[in-house]
């Protein structure tokens, strides 16, 4: 059976934008600025593009943008991200350092890498590795010498 009466009288459906702008309103009443366009886009059940295109949607990104935790989180970020690579610094300085008191110079790249649980290319460019590598052709270089001295001619 059709709609009755006249199209004015008849009740309107809700539109995204409309279902976007309610769960909006919400979450910035509750000072929720987590969600992603994904999150929104499963509450009011439209697709990502249609609540992209909505007024509600902008709005609420830039307050997202500009709330003082979104600062925080970010900058906690690269401070996690620079005491990482400290730490693969430190670690190698202290396999180095045990290796080096028992003159063991067989370490490698991938060896300390594995012991470490990162990638060889972190080791490599670690200052510590580069110390290890020249202590390890001043051993070398001593032991030529020694050898050359101990020969009978």
């Amino acid at each position: 059976m059709g709609a009755r009466g006249r199209p004015s009288e008849q009740p309107k459906r809700e539109t995204c934008e409309g279902r976007v702008w309610t769960i909006v309103l919400k979450l910035r009443a509750k000072r929720d600025f987590g969600k992603t366009i994904r999150d929104i886009a499963r509450l009011s059940h439209c697709s990502v593009g249609a609540v992209a295109g909505t007024m509600a949607w902008r709005g609420y990104l830039q307050e997202k943008r500009a709330s003082p935790d979104r600062r925080r989180i970010v900058s906690a970020a690269k401070t996690r991200r620079r005491r990482e690579a400290e730490s693969v610094e430190g670690r190698v300085i202290q396999i180095v350092e045990e290796a080096s008191a028992r003159n063991d110079f067989s370490l490698s790249v991938r060896k300390i890498a594995e012991m470490i649980g990162c990638s060889s290319a972190a080791v490599g460019k670690t200052q510590a590795w580069d110390g290890y590598v020249r202590a390890r052709e001043e051993d070398k270089e001593s032991a030529r010498t020694r050898r050359k001295g101990q020969r009978i001619k």
